[in-house]
């Protein structure tokens, strides 16, 4: 009975001083720029349809666009938004580079940092070209599927 105890204690010890593999990441990183990708698609459509397919629809998420200095908070008031600016615009232009990733052990949380453009038609004639823009999304994964929770974009004042 000693040596049972003596052995399943030895060999708890033995596998919990191995060293641990690292984790792979690779398929979420992957997963995250499509994302990206895919993102830059859905808003040169500058269209709302499929707007849930971004971004979490729930109360707690939280958009700072460029021309604001609060946050939208909660999914229909960024959908609202979206309605809005869609309206006004006859064109966007949106592309983005240079994305840094941190993902977190769980693989259920992401931050993206990049680097993006707007090239903007409005309505009325106007055009409005802004480089680079800064952005950082906080992303979460449920049930497979990436979604923005919070997004800011900011521009270096001069």
């Amino acid at each position: 009975m000693k040596f049972k105890i003596l052995f399943a204690i030895s060999v708890f010890i033995f596998f919990s001083c191995q060293e641990k593999p690292k984790e792979n990441f690779e398929q979420e990183k992957s997963e995250l720029l499509e994302f990206i990708k895919d993102y830059s698609t859905f808003l040169n459509k500058n269209s709302i349809e499929g707007l849930e397919n971004y971004w979490n629809d729930i109360d707690e998420v939280s958009y700072i666009p460029l021309e604001r200095d609060t946050a939208i908070i909660g999914f229909d008031n960024i959908k609202k938004y979206f309605e809005e600016q869609s309206a006004e615009l006859t064109q966007l232009e949106f592309s983005s580079w240079n994305p840094s990733l941190w993902i977190n052990p769980t693989k259920s949380e992401a931050v993206i940092i990049f680097l993006s453009s707007k090239n903007i038609l409005f309505k009325n004639g106007y055009k409005l070209n802004l480089s680079p823009i800064r952005n950082s999304m906080t992303l979460t994964k449920f049930e497979g599927k990436w979604k923005i929770i919070s997004h800011h974009e900011s521009v270096r004042q001069k």
